[in-house]
């Protein structure tokens, strides 16, 4: 479209910008998932801004996002099912630690100079909750220990092992349960991925409704 100039040329009038009224930006977070994500149920060492992270992951990625209440419920049982994940692994480090202690009292009992010794059992685990407080404690002592329980037959890492021994029967059950998120979580983002896919973007599910403010 042109207009005529005060000198008698042609003035080029621009395009006007279309707006982007066919974009469907329009929120449909549920008010049940807003206020988990205000208050998600979460333990020690875990922070909302974690699960805020993972929820927007895949709230919303390459195929789609979630527009349905089924699609947010989904998203949210797949960020609490990472969440777990990361607490199950945070898990088998505590539980492992949790058992060096008393790995430690035992190997000293054993190798302790009066072990042979008869009616000498509370008098050992005494000496050897003291003696566990320097191993841990102080790196000289510790030193000398480990060289005892090598003299005395066992291996280099005896208090690494025995701890692991301790450990393996939790450890187990959560690699049990490591394995059931997993799977869980797999047929979550299976099934969320196709129902992005199957959608356009901007397509608007019929029957769903905006969030209203209250």
């Amino acid at each position: 479209m042109t207009d005529k100039s005060a000198e008698g040329g042609d003035i080029i009038k621009a395009k006007p910008i279309e707006n982007e009224e066919g974009l469907d930006d329009a929120d449909y977070t549920p008010n049940f998932i807003d206020k988990l994500l205000r208050n998600p149920a979460l333990l020690p060492l875990e922070y909302r801004e974690d699960f805020e992270t993972v929820f927007s992951h895949f709230e919303h990625n390459h195929l789609g996002r979630a527009k349905t209440a089924l699609e947010f419920i989904l998203v949210s049982e797949a960020t609490k099912l990472v969440l777990n994940l990361e607490r199950y692994d945070r898990m088998k480090s505590a539980i492992f630690l949790n058992q060096q202690r008393s790995a430690g009292e035992m190997l000293l009992r054993k190798t302790h100079e009066g072990a042979a010794m008869q009616d000498v059992g509370p008098m050992l685990h005494a000496v050897a909750h003291l003696e566990a407080q320097q191993y841990f404690n102080n790196s000289a002592y510790k030193a000398q220990a480990n060289s005892t329980f090598q003299g005395a037959g066992y291996a280099p890492d005896a208090v690494e092992g025995e701890t692991f021994l301790r450990a393996l029967p939790a450890h187990a059950l959560i690699e049990k349960l490591i394995a059931s998120a997993q799977k869980r979580l797999f047929g979550i983002l299976k099934d969320l991925e196709a129902r992005y896919a199957s959608r356009d973007p901007e397509e608007k599910p019929a029957g769903a409704k905006r969030k209203t403010a209250r």
